[in-house]
């Protein structure tokens, strides 16, 4: 940063560190040991929070939390299920589909992908395959939904966010730079490789 500090440029320059706590450390740090000129020019912020901010520029209306549960309950309910029929109605069934949906979608597994895999390791899993199968229907069937009214939950805008990013060619930053991760997941990889792009 000193030795940027004097170059004077339009382009902005981020600071990206995993958490808020992280965030107000490093700020902090930096204002008590070495004021730097313009250093309020360069924010600092979380991975979370610039991709928010991304996200805000594609203008979409992103399905809420409470709407995403219901529409995987409607997704369970429109799915014939026989090994997991006795726990459709649970609760907390519920609740463990979202997470599963939810952190397969952020690893940038989308319901082909899950149903090709379940297939690809059914020879393997005699004990599990039927709860592996139903599970992938399950999860094609609250995609094909979710298409069907023309929805996005948080993670199909972040897999939009990175084809919108793979065409941008107006933004651009100066530097960025990433402190404090040890590590990163696929979402993450990929946000970071085309941001670097932009540079």
């Amino acid at each position: 940063l000193s030795r940027r500090k004097t170059a004077r440029t339009t382009l902005p320059s981020l600071f990206i560190v995993p958490t808020q706590e992280h965030a107000e450390r490093i700020g902090d740090l930096v204002l008590r040991q070495a004021p730097l000129a313009g250093w309020f020019e360069q924010p600092i912020t979380t991975i979370n929070a610039l991709t928010r901010s991304l996200m805000r520029q594609l203008d979409h209306e992103v399905l809420t939390d409470i709407l995403k549960r219901i529409l995987l309950r409607q997704a369970i309910s429109d799915t014939t299920l026989a090994y997991l029929d006795q726990v459709r109605h649970w609760a907390g069934f519920g609740e463990a589909l979202t997470d599963l949906v939810t952190e397969l979608k952020s690893n940038l597994i989308t319901a082909r992908d899950f149903t090709r895999r379940v297939q690809d390791l059914l020879p393997a899993q005699v004990l599990t395959a039927p709860k592996l199968e139903e599970l992938a229907q399950i999860f094609s069937t609250y995609q094909r939904l979710l298409d069907e009214q023309e929805f996005l939950d948080a993670e199909d805008e972040a897999a939009l966010l990175l084809k919108h990013l793979q065409r941008q060619r107006r933004m651009r930053y100066e530097l960025l730079i990433f402190d404090g991760f040890y590590e990163f997941s696929p979402f993450q990889l990929t946000l970071i490789a085309r941001l670097t792009r932009l540079t």
